[in-house]
């Protein structure tokens, strides 16, 4: 059986220089509000047997969410690689269910480990 694991990431930050597709975000100092800008990616990486693999990388793109970023990672992995995967695994924050439909909708299987702010999930299974 093979896996794949999902999880987000930030890979540069600054405050003096940006593109158009940076992330923003205001950080509350004592010295005043500053603006930062930042970049994020889903990395998407191949567990087998002994082998781990980083299989490619999706950024997240200015106003959208991880798992959206995710869920376009997952179908162009789906799509170049359709057999070499049997599951996926990822963190609580991919629990809702637009990633879970979206992986079932490729015919596999899901596992996300739950935190205690989803008290709710695990009552709902």
């Amino acid at each position: 059986m093979s896996a794949v694991i999902f999880d987000g990431h930030e890979i540069v930050a600054s405050e003096k220089t940006c593109c158009d597709q940076c992330c923003k975000r205001t950080l509350h100092t004592r010295h005043g509000d500053r603006v930062q800008y930042y970049h994020r990616v889903v990395a998407a990486m191949l567990v087998t047997g002994k082998a781990h693999l980083m299989l490619e990388v999706e950024m997240q793109m200015p106003g959208e969410t991880e798992v959206a970023a995710a869920i376009r990672l997952l179908d162009r992995i789906c799509l170049a690689y359709p057999r070499a995967l049997d599951l996926v695994l990822a963190d609580g924050l991919y629990a809702p269910a637009p990633f879970f439909k979206s992986v079932r909708s490729h015919g596999l299987h899901v596992l996300a480990v739950l935190k205690n702010e989803q008290r709710d999930l695990v009552k709902d299974v």
